[in-house]
């Protein structure tokens, strides 16, 4: 099989998970191997990795490993472009155990080395999970989309909050059916930021939930992803699942993405997202509306410098102020067109946001030319809406000393 796929997967599903979970190799009839590790919440499953030969008995199809067990055997091998899997499977007793052999080959088909892994045959997880996430007539929801569409969309609401991987990790997406699409939010505490689709979910108005941040990442780091020359389906297809609990410990709602020939299964996030709604601010409640190119803004702030404020000054009619500063003393002035499309007479004329969030919100609309920033009052949140009205991003401003 191809060594780097090989590496690529178990990779993924180690980072999906962690280096003691259990991760079952099969070797269907078709003498196609998939694997399948499990976590706290779901599975993770990557089919069809190549042709692997000729098994020997149907028994033998199946072994179990610590995902960190054949992480370290494909590192141990370097140097190999291609693997062959044997699976040997012997009763002891009353107990079955298993070998598995890992052999490395280079790319001339010379002898790499070879990792022998052993342990039980059967995983704790194998009834009680396989009956979890078995197929069940009329429970379940799919949704097919593209992956592009999706992935921009997902990671445009997650990186506009925070540009953490640590944080991402745990940052859930908000899900909700409108009658015209599907609305998508995300928050930290201190940004909001929600993204409207059109097209793609099969759900039902008003319908909600909240996809897991690590499902998230795991799939914008993975979807469209063609370097390897194995996959070419850009669509995705998104799974909801109704699971009775009735002698299940893990029965409930459950979401599923199946890509790339990944499929990815876990339990939705129970904690209640916030009702955002009431802090987007509303038309009659603006006093300032400004119309500034994306890409000069987005130049005039790019500092490698963390922990910056950026005050923005509104004292010119075609122009705003900027000035960036830190609390060692720090400061750059600057100047950006814009065009005032509202300014009441009891608009505040200046306002102070953290650099970084402002940056990320810029970064996250696409490819939208120009923003629009919408302020009720210095201590209010900040709306900055993309140029198709599509990416909304919500700012809480810092304290202005005076």
């Amino acid at each position: 099989m191809n060594a780097k796929l090989l590496k690529r997967s178990v990779s993924e599903l180690q980072r999906l998970t962690d280096k003691t979970a259990p991760l079952i190799l099969d070797v269907n009839s078709g003498n196609r191997l998939s694997l399948t590790a499990w976590f706290a919440r779901g599975r993770a499953t990557v089919g069809n990795i190549n042709d692997v030969g000729t098994a020997r008995a149907l028994a033998y199809s199946r072994a179990v490993v610590q995902v960190g067990q054949l992480k370290r055997a494909i590192d141990t091998l370097k140097g190999a472009t291609e693997f062959d899997l044997a699976l040997d499977v012997a009763p002891v007793g009353s107990e079955y155990f298993w070998n598995v052999t890992l052999q490395g080959k280079d790319k001339h088909g010379g002898n790499v080395g070879s990792v022998t892994m052993g342990g039980d045959i059967s995983s704790h997880h194998d009834e009680s999970m396989i009956r979890l996430f078995a197929e069940i007539e009329g429970n379940e929801i799919y949704s097919w989309m593209d992956q592009t569409k999706l992935r921009e969309s997902l990671a445009s609401v997650v990186w506009s909050v925070s540009d953490d991987p640590f944080r991402e990790q745990l940052m859930d997406v908000h899900y909700r059916k409108l009658a015209d699409g599907v609305k998508l939010a995300a928050t930290d505490g201190f940004t909001l930021a929600t993204r409207k689709m059109y097209d793609g979910w099969n759900l039902k108005q008003d319908q909600e939930g909240l996809i897991p941040g690590a499902l998230v990442k795991f799939f914008c780091r993975n979807s469209g992803n063609d370097d390897l020359g194995i996959y070419s389906d850009q669509s995705v297809a998104i799974t909801r699942r109704f699971v009775n609990s009735d002698g299940i410990t893990n029965g409930g709602q459950f979401l599923g993405i199946k890509f790339n020939g990944w499929n990815v299964i876990c339990q939705e996030t129970e904690h209640q997202f916030p009702e955002y709604t009431p802090i987007i601010p509303r038309d009659a409640s603006i006093r300032m509306s400004i119309l500034v190119n994306r890409r000069e803004m987005l130049n005039a702030l790019t500092y490698s410098s963390k922990n910056l404020t950026v005050e923005l000054r509104f004292n010119d009619k075609s122009s705003i102020y900027l000035t960036i500063a830190n609390k060692e003393g720090f400061k750059v002035v600057s100047m950006v067109g814009a065009e005032y499309m509202t300014r009441k007479e009891d608009a505040d004329n200046r306002i102070m946001i953290n650099l970084d969030f402002l940056v990320n919100a810029l970064e996250s609309v696409g490819d939208s030319e120009f923003i629009t920033m919408k302020i009720v009052k210095n201590t209010h949140p900040v709306l900055i809406e993309s140029d198709d009205c599509s990416h909304i991003n919500i700012i809480m401003p810092m304290h202005l000393q005076e």
